[in-house]
């Protein structure tokens, strides 16, 4: 495979045909959150109920093995530009393979042993899916044209959120029936699908423009604020879903059926939606800013209700409005942040997003983790943390400026085109 300098035409990097490239991304996605969504949720329940851990001690088990996602951040680059792009986001659910093939084998009901021997698959999992989610917005940047940018961007969504609503139904009825270990071997198999959809097709090795060492130094002085702002406000609220959400379901619901019957269907009006909103962008009927804006009000309204409303059926509902709500807010993000990264230093910017959100998810885990642990009202935890999630959300806003000031470039550069055609 040819190597090649990244310079300022960044486009020549990929040859493929958009349609075949982005088809294969969006099977890795699917087969991806399939595997993921089956085991995270059953593992937590696991931990709870058969393990007997506090809530807090579940938290942890988070927040431990996301210091493993930080760490290896500066050195990603040089194994995507060892094994190439799309092998590099493929060599997430490989590693995610290893990961919950072992880890059956060494959970104990001693957490503090426990999570020592998970120390050594914290890292293979850390290292590689913080490879795998820069080498995914790397590929993303530069194979998203201006004219269909928001409905492919939904079908990633619809392909990530099939995996949502299926898996937690199955990974709840298999769980009950079975047994955690059972969960994670339908597990393994979407994981090994996922790879191979990307393992077998043809890819590009490249050379970084850059090192660990200057990408360590150039962090502060490449941030903008506004990235740092919208980051903050998107990352924290996903990571309290992430963590406190399963556990909040784990507290109020009966069984892990019960909890996998909400978790998913919960998700399937929310696909539609998704679909919809990257075509209300495309058209250009509605700006990111305001629906972003818009999205964090309703956010605020749901999860404050979410946490003090424990009825079952009254969750799902809440829970489906909240997922629905929460796709017209991903969508026109994702729009704005894509923008920025392909106008220019596209790796290093990818780069640099990657470092921010493992920090800030890294942070998140450990305010929900220490809330758990100082707190006794559990209620009163999960409605903070709900409405806390809910406000970040108000900073997302942050990204148009960054849209903004690409959009202030391009209309730059056309102007003095168009002059030197004169």
């Amino acid at each position: 495979m040819s190597q090649r300098a990244i310079n300022a035409d960044f486009q020549n990097l990929f040859h493929l045909k958009f349609d075949k490239e982005m088809l294969e991304v969006g099977l890795f996605q699917l087969f991806f959150y399939l595997g993921r969504n089956l085991v995270v949720l059953s593992l937590a329940y696991h931990m709870f109920i058969n393990l007997n851990y506090e809530l807090w001690q579940v938290a942890a088990y988070f927040l431990i093995g996301q210091i493993f996602w930080v760490l290896p951040v500066p050195v990603v680059g040089p194994i995507i530009k060892l094994i190439g792009v799309k092998h590099a986001i493929a060599s997430r659910a490989f590693a995610l393979f290893v990961y919950w093939l072992l880890v059956p084998l060494v959970l104990t009901t001693d957490f503090s042993q426990t999570m020592l021997w998970l120390i050594p698959l914290f890292v293979i999992r850390g290292l590689f899916g913080a490879t795998s989610n820069m080498a995914y917005d790397v590929f993303l940047s530069h194979h998203l044209n201006k004219q269909s940018r928001g409905k492919s961007l939904a079908y990633l969504q619809i392909a990530i959120m099939v995996g949502t609503i299926l898996a937690p139904i199955l990974g709840g009825i298999i769980t009950d029936q079975f047994g955690f270990i059972y969960t994670t071997y339908i597990g393994l198999g979407f994981f090994l699908l996922a790879g191979g959809v990307l393992l077998l097709t043809p890819d590009e090795k490249f050379n970084f423009p850059y090192t660990p060492q200057k990408f360590i130094l150039d962090l502060r002085k490449e941030t903008p604020k506004a990235l740092l702002q919208a980051e903050f406000g998107r990352v924290f609220f996903d990571g309290v879903m992430f963590v406190a959400w399963p556990l909040f379901l784990i507290i109020v619901l009966t069984n892990m059926t019960s909890i996998g019957l909400v978790a998913g269907l919960s998700s399937g009006v929310a696909m539609a939606v998704a679909f919809w909103i990257g075509r209300k962008m495309d058209t250009g009927t509605k700006g990111p800013e305001s629906t972003l804006r818009h999205g964090a009000y309703r956010s605020v309204v749901l999860n404050f209700i979410r946490g003090v409303w424990w009825e079952p059926f009254t969750i799902g509902i809440i829970d489906s409005l909240n997922k629905v709500n929460d796709q017209t807010m991903k969508v026109p993000y994702d729009m704005q942040f894509y923008k920025w990264i392909h106008s220019g230093n596209t790796l290093e910017r990818a780069h640099i997003r990657l470092f921010l959100a493992q920090t800030v998810y890294f942070f998140t885990f450990g305010i929900v983790t220490l809330l758990l642990f100082l707190i006794d009202s559990q209620s009163l935890v999960f409605i903070f943390v709900f409405v806390l999630a809910s406000m970040s959300l108000w900073w997302t806003q942050k990204i148009s400026e960054i849209g903004r000031t690409v959009l202030e470039v391009e209309l730059e550069t056309e102007a003095v085109i168009v002059e030197k055609n004169i």
